[in-house]
């Protein structure tokens, strides 16, 4: 049998309020779920889902300005959020993907941004999704 070992380490770090992100505690993992579970009560048209230390946010529509005018409102009431809990967004980290079949054609292009701390907007970076090959076995 073999045998795994394991060693996470971490700077200590003094923090006001709220969790360091990458701590490897359990207590960490569970107290910064405790935090952010509500956020998908910032909006009623947006779809989240929660991970251990990062969130997917969801939205569907056959319109791509209704997409953008809906995502990038909902985006500054969930950041709200954010402020309110003593939360931040990382906006490095921050990205969106257009999902869609092949056949559709997008003929306009989409700007998602998220408000900063100094009053202007932070444009999110777009990835491209993987296209996926069907094979007929």
């Amino acid at each position: 049998m073999s045998h795994w070992e394991i060693l996470i380490t971490s700077t200590k770090q003094t923090t006001v309020c709220g969790i360091l992100q990458g701590s490897a505690h359990t207590w960490a993992i569970v107290v910064s779920t405790l935090y952010i579970n509500d956020i998908s009560n910032s909006s009623e048209k947006l779809s989240f889902r929660l991970f251990a230390d990062y969130t997917n946010v969801f939205i569907s529509s056959s319109n791509p300005q209704e997409v953008e005018e809906t995502i990038n409102a909902e985006l500054t009431r969930a950041n709200t959020w954010c402020d309110v809990n003593k939360l931040s967004i990382n906006h490095k980290k921050t990205k969106f993907m257009i999902i869609k079949s092949a056949q559709k054609q997008l003929n306009t292009a989409i700007t998602v941004t998220i408000p900063d701390n100094e009053g202007s907007n932070f444009y999110i970076e777009q990835k491209r999704p993987y296209k996926i090959s069907r094979s007929n076995d």
